[in-house]
């Protein structure tokens, strides 16, 4: 399985699932189901709360996979806080599986970002950013918000310490299957070196990502979504 691609999409699953309507002084909930190949994976829980002049979103994601032969519990938690834009301002981040554990904060000033990791050994790193910046949970959200413009990108993965040079391009309208019918979506392609994803915004909500290796995330009710191990 190649790492760096599933990686990025699991960074930004949760923030596939959000609701563009207006939520000045709201909170917003939502969980996902994460398929592999149409075998249920994991889950994947967000909320979005107004936070001074912008947003702070939260992210947790649970797995459970096979890797090197090996089957692995993985969780991540992520927690950002933007601008109305959803710019990001800092952010935490932490990476479970098994006994390894990875913990990751970013905090931007100017055109710089500044990193700060313990990953068995601790350690800092800076990156120069443009406005286009955003972590892969975050460039969703900005995506159902209607805040996101197609062109040039910059995408930082934090479970990687990575920053990506990438372009976000509009599909227009597509046909996707939800709910059990077929809905016409919005599709939205964001193309980065370690790979590539399409998100689908329908009335608000990002429905579904497709990603390569037969990724996908779908959003689901709470008791569906938690349910791991079962076929689509």
């Amino acid at each position: 399985m190649r790492v760096p691609s599933f990686r990025l999409f699991l960074s930004g699953l949760v923030g596939w699932i959000l609701l563009a309507v207006p939520l000045s002084g709201r909170t917003y909930e939502e969980w996902s189901g994460i398929y592999l190949q149409g075998y249920k994976i994991g889950y994947a829980y967000l909320k979005i709360t107004p936070s001074d002049g912008g947003h702070r979103v939260l992210e947790r994601t649970y797995m459970n996979l096979r890797m090197l032969g090996q089957e692995k519990q993985l969780t991540t938690f992520l927690e950002a806080e933007t601008d109305g834009d959803f710019h990001t301002r800092a952010f935490r981040f932490e990476f479970i599986t098994g006994d390894q554990q990875a913990k990751v904060e970013g905090e931007r000033e100017n055109g710089t970002l500044k990193v700060w990791f313990q990953t068995g050994a601790s350690g800092e790193r800076t990156f120069p950013v443009g406005s286009s910046f955003y972590l892969p949970a975050v460039l969703n959200a900005a995506l159902v918000y209607g805040k996101a413009r197609p062109g040039s990108i910059q995408l930082f993965d934090p479970a990687l310490i990575s920053l990506m040079e990438g372009e976000l391009r509009s599909l227009g309208t597509r046909s996707v299957s939800f709910e059990g019918r077929e809905v016409q979506a919005q599709a939205y392609e964001i193309r980065v070196p370690s790979g590539t994803s399409v998100a689908y915004v329908h009335e608000g909500r990002l429905i579904r990502t497709e990603a390569e290796l037969g990724l996908v995330a779908v959003a689901e009710p709470q008791e569906l979504a938690v349910q791991v191990g079962e076929e689509k």
